[in-house]
C-alpha cells in the first residue's frame, strides 16, 4: 500500500479527531488566521473574483435552489430585515411628506367608498421613485389602482403631474 493510500484511510479512520484538532488549532489562532485570509484576498483580489464568478457561473442552479430553500426556511427573518432596510430607505429618504402632513390628510378623506389613494409615480417603483407628496397622489377606484399596480406612465403621468405643480 502507498503512503498516500495510507493518509487516506487514517483519515477516513479519525475524521472526527483530525477535524476537532484543526477546529482547536483555528481557535487559538483566529486572529493571525483572520489577517492571513485578508492579506490573500488582498493580493489576489481580481483571481478571487474571476473564481467566484465561474463558480456563480457553473452552480447558478443549485445557487438558486439553495437561496429558495433558504427563503422559505427563513420567511419570518427575511420580512423582518426586510422592513427594517425599508424603514432605513425611507428614513434616508427624509419626512418630505410631513411638511404636507394636512394636504395629504385631505386627499386622504376625500375619497369616497371603493375609491383608493394612488402614487402617481410609486414610491416603490421599479428604476424610479415617488415621493409621498399632494401632487404625487391621485384618488382611483380600487379596481383601477389594482391594474396600475406599482406601473407608471410618464408620457401620461407627466402631464398630469405638470398641471397639478403650476
Amino acid at each position: 500500500m502507498s503512503r498516500v493510500e495510507e493518509t487516506k484511510r487514517y483519515r477516513a479512520k479519525h475524521l472526527d479527531e483530525i477535524q476537532a484538532k484543526d477546529r482547536e488549532r483555528y481557535h487559538k489562532n483566529i486572529v493571525a488566521h483572520k489577517a492571513k485570509q485578508a492579506k490573500y484576498r488582498e493580493e489576489n483580489r481580481v483571481k478571487e473574483r474571476d473564481r467566484a464568478a465561474k463558480y456563480r457561473e457553473e452552480n447558478r442552479e443549485e445557487i438558486r435552489r439553495k437561496a429558495k430553500e433558504y427563503r422559505i426556511k427563513h420567511k419570518a427573518r427575511i420580512a423582518a430585515t426586510d422592513g427594517a432596510r425599508k424603514l432605513r430607505d425611507r428614513n434616508k429618504r427624509g419626512h418630505i411628506h410631513l411638511l404636507f402632513k394636512e394636504e395629504i390628510a385631505e386627499i386622504y378623506s376625500s375619497r369616497r367608498e371603493g375609491q383608493q389613494v394612488d402614487h402617481i409615480i410609486p414610491v416603490n417603483g421599479k428604476g424610479i421613485t415617488g415621493l409621498h407628496v399632494p401632487w404625487n397622489l391621485q384618488i382611483l377606484s380600487s379596481e383601477e389602482n389594482n391594474r396600475k399596480n406599482n406601473k407608471v406612465d410618464l408620457s401620461k403621468e407627466s402631464e398630469d403631474l405638470l398641471k397639478r405643480i403650476r
